[in-house]
């Protein structure tokens, strides 16, 4: 959550940078929140499994995740442990109709 607050809401010329490359606007704090509702994280999970079920694994499934709506965009992330052996994550960004803007990840 901190890192999309800073990236939200900062004024230094880096971070805006990476707003502008992102496509991502520069929002009031009290815009970028964890989404609670149900219906919104059924759709964000299902986004993000199908573009896993796309691009790495034809049989992903719904998972639970982390949904951050920063404005006009949710950060979806599935919370699948970052360490260990082999370890493979990707966190992506959807606009409001699900479609996938950028992701970001690590791993095998």
């Amino acid at each position: 959550m901190k890192d999309a607050i800073r990236v939200g809401t900062a004024n230094d010329e880096r971070t805006a940078l990476d707003r502008k490359l992102l496509r991502i606007a520069q929002v009031p704090r009290e815009s970028i929140v964890i989404v609670t509702d149900e219906s919104v994280c059924r759709q964000a999970a299902g986004a993000y499994a199908g573009i896993l079920r796309k691009s790495v694994d034809s049989e992903a499934r719904d998972r639970p995740v982390l949904v951050i709506r920063m404005g006009k965009v949710y950060f979806v992330d599935d919370l699948r442990p970052r360490q260990g052996r082999d370890v493979a994550w990707e966190a992506m960004v959807f606009d409001q109709l699900w479609r996938r803007l950028w992701g970001y990840g690590a791993g095998a």
